[in-house]
Order: structure tokens, then sequence, then C-alpha cells
């Protein structure tokens, strides 16, 4: 299904971004064009002669590109070049390549940009040799040199240079600076936000935003200011700012009424609607909307708040609203002319109308595609074409979908469209599943999996808000790509079965990070690729993958082919048996009442392969763990004599790819230990935490960081000086879904997660830390994707494992556990095999014999 345009998320900075460039470059275009000092002085007098004309080509350029007429926009402008080149108008030229440029960037026409950015620097160069950006005879040389720069930038980030991007904007940005050209130089910064945010460096990108915000102020009102601080909050939704987003856009909707710009007015409107929509509060969003649509003159901006007006309505199932708008915005559609903006208009109205079943779709996708086809747009072509053969799936013409979507995906390819591709690649993989064609349709999974991996950076969903598309439009093609890969697969020769079920739990790893990127919205953890018999070689790995209708399982055993099971157990009963294993946990219940589910899952994801672990005298299990599962303790499954736990040790891991693989030094252990005893913030006191910290004192070196001294500085210093291989936090904090809301808890403040894993990496000496310590922390109720906080704190803080609980727990019992945990570690234990004996002491104890005490506590990471 091709992504719906409402000019939210990425694709929306990039549109405000390419936007305010070309309206910055056509303004000081037009200053130039009689000041240049690279023109000869003939070339002066043609140029004044020549005024008017010069600025219509410029001008009509302009306009078609405004209207979405990217492909007659070049037109005008490659004529204006020729016109420039027989004439000698250097300057005029140059002008005419930035805007050449960025067209052809729009069109995915990168060689020809790419001509257009080299020709515009040789001109400078062979023009005045001497162009540096500090020689002030050469003004406009420089100034010149900054806009082509700029347009380079733009080239180098959309083909996935972000830094080199960055790099770029810096030297513009200095250019501009020593221009004194403000506007330029927010420009620049703009620009190097999004670079940065396209690294997945969010908070540097906030940091230079909210500099940009300040200088915003010293520049006058103007529509080039609304402009930049409509990018400006844009930027900061995407950064998951939304509070300041909503800030930044009413504060450009402020100067827009101020100097009465009607068009300015509803653009501010429009896009408030889609910040407030991206909080899901849509009566504001639906408000928002119908106020840009009274407002506007521009029929554009009109038409795209209905069209989102209508897709908010069909989101919510509200569709006897939805309905009164389909003959206005047809009636509205038809009148528009033939541009890229009117396809992509038709493209977000079809979708609507699929989502509604309504039957007009057809003709309409028809209609949408000979318009492409006259604009000679191959990315709106795509587009079109794309969506026909959605439609056409869906309606079971199998046949003439595949027919539309491999016309969509040579077009997309063409021009280097690589999200639309993989989307088209997923397209053509359904098609071809539904044909029955499964080595086909496996084939075209793996292009979509192998798109999504090469762009990996832009999939990360920068506003927490947004994360719904993740669920919609790239997790399924994993799923969906194993699914097909495990259909039948024991029915395969060997070898063929071994290919299938290693691409299985390679595409399941490369899932579990991109959720890991999606969750920090960050795209640069550190993969090792390795295999468990590098690891451990008694250990055995397992992971479950929960389907729609059935829980799959592959066991990776040192030196022995993959083994796979699987149980046909739709996603309903799933769901029911998790949250009542999970339920029956509580100590309200008694410490039977779960054994029956608990044995449910062992049968499900254990018992089928006992016989293997016993014959390969496994003593370590290390889950994979899938969705909802994360949530469960694998310590509780039974057997129907014995919990898990007692039989083997174990550990869980995000995978084995983001797995580091040197094994614990107990000889140089030294520990530092912080945390809280007393109530601080509206947390309540936890006194156990003084006899758990003092219980390690005991037993291993330690420095102690206690109540008041429990402070973001002391712990930054501590980290940083000390030598200690653990690091251990008792107090109290939170994993959540959202990185935002996941914390632990200091003296007088917090520390959110992604400045926790910046704390713990920052350190003076070459001692990793080996374990990270999280007592009294707990995931936030309800919430399935908690856990992901906990994981990603393993992958990114630096620590080989962490130790943390699914749930708070009685903090004297987990003193008794930490006591134990440290006296089994001090003795030459692995961490695994210290963790299953401290829990074992619990299980075994009179007063915390109930799971609830002793399951939750779990090992990420590295377990020896």
């Amino acid at each position: 299904m091709i992504k719906r345009e409402l000019r939210s998320g990425i694709s929306q900075l990039v549109f405000l971004t390419i936007a305010l460039s070309i309206k910055a470059l056509f303004l000081t275009s037009l200053i130039t064009v009689t000041t240049a000092n690279l023109a000869t002085a003939g070339e002066l007098a043609k140029s004044n002669s020549n005024e008017n004309a010069v600025n219509n080509l410029l001008l009509k350029g302009k306009q078609l590109y405004d209207r979405g007429r990217l492909a007659d926009a070049v037109k005008a402008w490659e004529t204006g070049r020729k016109y420039f080149q027989q004439t000698q108008q250097v300057t005029n030229l140059i002008h005419s390549n930035n805007f050449l440029a960025t067209a052809y960037q729009d069109l995915g026409n990168w060689d020809l940009a790419k001509k257009a950015i080299a020709d515009n620097l040789a001109l400078i160069e062979s023009a005045n040799s001497t162009v540096t950006r500090r020689n002030t005879a050469q003004i406009d040389s420089a100034l010149l040199y900054a806009q082509t720069l700029n347009t380079q930038g733009s080239w180098q980030l959309r083909q996935g240079k972000g830094e080199t991007a960055f790099k770029t904007w810096q030297e513009t940005e200095a250019i501009y600076r020593d221009l004194e050209d403000t506007t330029g130089m927010i420009l620049s910064q703009i620009n190097q936000a999004q670079a940065l945010q396209s690294l997945g460096f969010y908070r540097r990108s906030q940091k230079t935003l909210l500099a940009v915000r300040e200088q915003l102020t010293t520049l006058p009102d103007s529509s080039l200011k609304i402009s930049a601080l409509q990018s400006l909050g844009v930027s900061f939704e995407l950064s998951g700012d939304i509070e300041r987003s909503e800030a930044v856009l009413k504060q450009s909707l402020a100067i827009s009424k101020k100097i009465n710009s009607p068009n300015d007015i509803a653009e501010a409107w429009f896009r408030l609607g889609n910040v407030v929509r991206s909080q899901k509060k849509y009566n504001r969003a639906i408000e928002y909307y119908q106020k840009a649509i009274a407002i506007s003159p521009n029929t554009s901006v009109q038409l795209e708040a209905k069209l989102n007006q209508l897709s908010l309505y069909v989101e919510t199932q509200d569709i006897a609203n939805a309905r009164q708008l389909i003959a206005p915005i047809a009636k509205q559609l038809d009148l528009l002319p033939t541009s890229r903006t009117a396809i992509y208009a038709r493209v977000n109205y079809a979708q609507s109308l699929i989502e509604m079943d309504e039957p007009q779709v057809e003709q309409l996708l028809k209609d949408t595609v000979k318009q492409s086809q006259a604009l000679e747009d191959n990315i709106a072509q795509a587009y079109a074409i794309g969506e026909l053969g959605h439609w056409q799936e869906l309606s079971q013409n199998y046949q003439q979908a595949l027919n539309s979507t491999d016309r969509a995906l040579a077009l997309a390819s063409a021009t280097n469209q690589a999200q639309v591709s993989a989307t088209l690649h997923w397209q053509r993989g359904r098609i071809l599943k539904q044909e029955g064609k499964k080595a086909q349709a496996i084939a075209a999974y793996q292009s979509a999996v192998t798109e999504l991996e090469n762009l990996h950076q832009d999939l990360v969903a920068v506003n927490p808000e947004l994360k719904l598309s993740f669920r919609q439009q790239i997790e399924p093609i994993y799923r969906q790509l194993v699914e097909l890969l495990l259909e039948n697969v024991e029915q395969l020769n060997p070898q063929q079965k071994q290919a299938y079920l290693e691409q299985s739990r390679l595409a399941i790893e490369a899932l579990q990070q991109r959720e890991l990127e999606n969750y920090f919205r960050i795209a640069c953890l550190d993969i090792n690729q390795q295999n468990i018999d590098q690891i451990d070689s008694q250990a055995a790995v397992i992971y479950p993958i929960l389907l729609d209708q059935s829980i799959e399982v592959i066991l990776s055993i040192p030196g022995q082919p993959l083994k796979h099971y699987s149980n046909q157990i739709d996603s309903e009963l799933q769901a029911k048996t998790f949250d009542d294993l999970l339920q029956y946990l509580n100590p309200v219940f008694s410490s039977r009442h779960h054994l029956p589910t608990a044995q449910k899952l062992y049968d499900w994801i254990v018992r089928p392969a006992e016989a293997e672990l016993e014959q390969n005298r496994t003593d370590t299990l290390v889950f994979v763990l899938d969705k909802q599962l994360r949530s469960l303790p694998m310590s509780v499954l039974h057997d129907g004599e014995k919990y898990l736990l007692e039989q083997y040790n174990l550990a869980l891991t995000p995978g084995l790819q983001l797995l580091p693989t040197k094994s614990l030094d107990t000889e140089k252990l030294k520990v530092l230990t912080g945390g809280l005893t007393e109530s601080r913030q509206g947390f309540s006191a936890l006194p156990g935490v003084e006899q758990e910290i003092a219980s390690i004192q005991s037993t291993l070196p330690t420095n102690t960081l206690l109540n008041s001294e429990f402070t973001n500085p002391k712990i930054q210093e501590k980290v940083t000086q000390e030598s200690a291989a653990i690091v251990h936090l008792a107090t109290h904090g939170q994993f959540s879904s959202n990185a935002e809301d996941t914390y632990i808890l200091t003296w007088d403040d917090r520390i959110n997660v992604n400045d926790f894993d910046k704390l713990l990496s920052n350190r003076n000496n070459s001692t990793p830390i080996e374990l990270l310590v999280l007592s009294a922390c707990k995931t936030a109720a309800g919430d399935e994707g908690a856990i992901l906080g906990l994981a990603g704190m393993a992958v990114r803080s630096g620590a080989r494992t962490t130790m943390a609980t699914l749930w708070s727990v009685n903090d004297n019992s987990t003193a008794k556990l930490m006591t134990e945990f440290y006296r089994y570690l001090s003795q030459s234990r692995t961490k695994s095999q210290a963790m299953r004996q401290a829990q074992l002491s619990l299980l075994q104890s009179e007063q915390y014999h109930h799971p609830f005490y002793w399951s939750p506590f779990v090992l990420v990471g590295n377990w020896k």
C-alpha cells in the first residue's frame, strides 16, 4: 500500500525545507540579477536590457514549480539556462542551475541534479579563481557559492549522506555569517538540524533549533520568517517536542495575522491541525482543518485540509461525516490543473475511498494514472500506478495488480525512491502469495526487507506518536516474510530448510533492531553478527515468534542445525493466555494458581525442545522474545514438576547480533552503588535499599552514593572517575514504550534513558561496565512496549549486561535476592548462574516462594 501523503512525518520536513530554500533562493536570485560582481560590463548591459525577460524566465519556472508542475518548471528553467549561456549571463546561469538542481531532485533525476551543481561550482571557480568566503570584494561570488552549496547539501541528504550534508550546510552557514545574511544563516541551521535528525542526533538537532528560534526573533515579520517558523515547528514535531512545535506554529499564525496574509494563516492552521492530530486530539484537529479551509484563498491548501479531515474521519470511523466530504472534494479535484500536487491529492483521496469501500475508486485511479503520465513525472506516476495496483489487489484482480505494481516498481527504482520501492515490493509479495507463487513471493518480501535495511535511518519514527506507522507499514513486512518462510518448512529438503530457518531468524533479529531504533529514534545501534557457537557452547537460544495463527519457535544449539516447531494458536488465544499468566502472578492469587497457564506456555515454547536440550547438555537458555512475551518472566514456565528456573540458567537478549561477547572477570570486580531510601518527588521510601547496599559492601569493594549524595552531577563524576565494573542503582524508575517516559529517580531530579546511556558511556578509563543493575525499577502498567526500554538500555548503555525487574517488587525480598546474587557472583559464577541461585533462594524460602517475588528479575545481554 502506498503511504498516504498527509504532509506529516519526515516528508513534511523535507517539503518545508525545500519550499523555504526555493523561496529564499528565488528572492535572493532576483536581487542579484543586476548587481553581480561576476558579470562583465557587457554582460551587465545585456542583463539590464533584458531584465524583464530574465525575470519572466525565472518567475515562470517558479510559478510552475509552486503549482506542482515540476516537469514544466524544468522546461522553463532549461530554456532560461540556454538563453543565459548564449548571452553569457553567468550569474543568471548559476541561478538557473540551482533551480534546476532542486527540481531534478524532486523528479528523481539525481545525475542531472549532480551535474547542475557541479556546473555551478565550475562556473564560480572559473569566473573568479580567488573566491573565498572572507573576501568582501567578492560578496556576490560568495553568495552564489553559498546558494550552490545549499542545493548540494539537499542532494547529499536525499542520497542518504547525512554527515556530508551536515558539513556542507555548516560551510554554507559560515559564508552567510560573513555576509551578515541572517536569513541564509537561519536557513542553513534548519538544514543542519534536518541532517542531524537523519543521523539520529535528535537532541543535538533540538539544540540547533532552539538557537534558530532565538535568531528568528531578530528578523522582521515577513512571509519568509513565517515559512522559517513553520519549518521549525515541523522540526520540533519530528523531534517529539510537540509542545514547542505547537508554540512555534502559533507564533507563525500570529505573525500571519499581523501582516494579514490569508495564505500563511491557512497554512499555519493546517499544520497545527497535523500537530494536534499526532497527539490524537481529533476534535481540535478537525477544528483547525476547518479554519484553514474557511480562510484560505489557496485552493490547494483548502483541498489538503479537506483531505486530511476526510482521512481523520475515516480513521475514527466517523463515516457519516466522511461521506459529506466526498462530493466537495471530488468537485475541487476536478478543477485542479494537472500537477504533482493534484496527483498526490487524488491518491490521498483514493486511499480514503478504498477504506470506505466506495465504488468510484478504480476509475478515479485510472484517470489519475493518465494525468501523471501526461505530466511526465515518474515519481507521481509511481504513486498513482502503485495505488491502482493496490486497489486491484484488494479487488482480487491479481494479474492486473501484479502488472501495475511492476510498472510502479520500475518507475520508483529508476528515480531512486527506496521507501516507495520497499512498499511496492511488499505489495508484489502479497499478490504473488495470493497466486500461490511462494518462492517468488519470498523473493519479493526479501527485496522489501533489503530496501528497508538500506534506508533504515529514514524509517526511525521521530515523533513517539507516529509509531503506528511502524506497526502498520514496517513490522508486517518482516513478520509476513517469516510466516512465508516457515510455512511447511518441515517438508523441505534439509539444505533448503536450514536456509529458510536461518533467514527467519535473521529477519526476526532485524525486526528487533528496527523496533529498538524506532523506540529510541536513532539508527546507529552497533551490529556484531555472530553465532551462538562463538559465545557459549553450553547455551541454547530460543526464538518464539508470534504470528497471527501460530507460535513458531526456532531453536539454535551450538554445533547443531537449527530446529523448528510450530503451535497452531491464533493471536486471540495467545493474548488471553499471556494476560492470564501475568494476572495470576499477582500475590492476591495463590502460589499455585498460575501453574496451568505456566504449563501451557512451557508446552508451546520449551517442551518440544526437551530432548535436544538434554542430549546437548544445555545449561543456559537464552530467549529472544517477541511482542507480548517480553513482559512475561520465562522463569515461571513449568513442566508439571519444576519451574524452568530450576532446570536452567536464563537470560534475555534482543538478538545475537546486538550481543557483546566478552565474559565477566570476577577477580577484578568493583561496584558503584547508588540509591534512595527516603521518599522523594512523590515516590515512596525504599527502606530495604540500605540493607541491599550494605550487603553488596560486605561482599565486594564498593563506592556508594546514597540519598542526598545520589544526584546527577555526583553520578556523572563517579561513573567518569571510578573503574567499577558493576553499577548498581537502587531507586524508583520506570520503563515505558515511550523513551521520554523511561527514567530513574535521583535525589532531586530524574535521569531519562537517553541521557542515562550517555552518562554510563562517558568513562575516562578502559574498564567497561560489565553489569548494570536497576533495582526497584518497573515497567509501565499495561504498556506492551515497555520492555523495549529495558532492552534498549541494555544495548545503548555500554553495559554488557543489564539486570532489572519486570514489575515493582517488595524491597525487602529484593535486598535478600541481591545479597545472594552478589555472593554467588563473587564465587566466580557467571551472571546467569548467580541470578538463578539468587532466585532459587527466594523460591525455596517460606516468605518469598510466590513467583511474584523472584520471577520478575531478568538478565538482558551477555549472560556469562
